[in-house]
């Protein structure tokens, strides 16, 4: 999976006000010689989750990115993982070879920081991945789960 690099980029870290907005770019890069599929983010399948973590005085808050807000929130099928069989009945993000994904996220959208402080912020999803064609190389082991999580730690004033 070192050729299909995938990461949420966060913008800005670092000193931020309350009311900032802070986009949030999850990236997935496709540097092999075969043609890499997932379901569109979002579905059942590929959440994104949101972890905020406070120092001082300690808290945390988990929580899903709101499906509303993701490409995949209208998909009714669930297939956890998908399959071969599904590209035919679902949504599905195709990179070719030397392509890139990208989908704009926005942290306070989501979290809005409640007070100032010091946070630890960590966006996540599994992504499950098709690699090549049905009847190629790769079939029989897919699909290959690809963990994505970032880490950022702010300070809120």
């Amino acid at each position: 999976l070192k050729d299909i690099p995938a990461e949420f980029i966060f913008e800005k870290k670092g000193e931020v006000s309350r009311n900032e907005t802070l986009p949030v770019t999850l990236k997935v890069a496709n540097h092999t010689d075969q043609l890499v599929r997932f379901a569109v983010i979002g579905t059942a399948s590929t959440p994104v989750s949101l972890r905020v973590t406070r120092t001082n005085p300690p808290s945390g808050d988990s929580r899903f990115y709101p499906r509303t807000e993701l490409p995949g929130a209208g998909v009714k099928i669930i297939a956890d993982p998908p399959s071969w069989e599904d590209l035919k009945r679902m949504p599905f993000q195709a990179l070719s070879p030397g392509g890139t994904y990208e989908l704009p996220l926005a942290l306070d959208k989501v979290y809005p920081f409640p007070e100032p402080g010091a946070y630890e912020v960590q966006f996540a999803t599994t992504i499950p991945l098709l690699i090549g064609e049905p009847d190629g190389a790769f079939a029989d082991y897919c699909p290959i789960r690809l963990r994505v999580r970032s880490v950022a730690k702010f300070t809120v004033r």
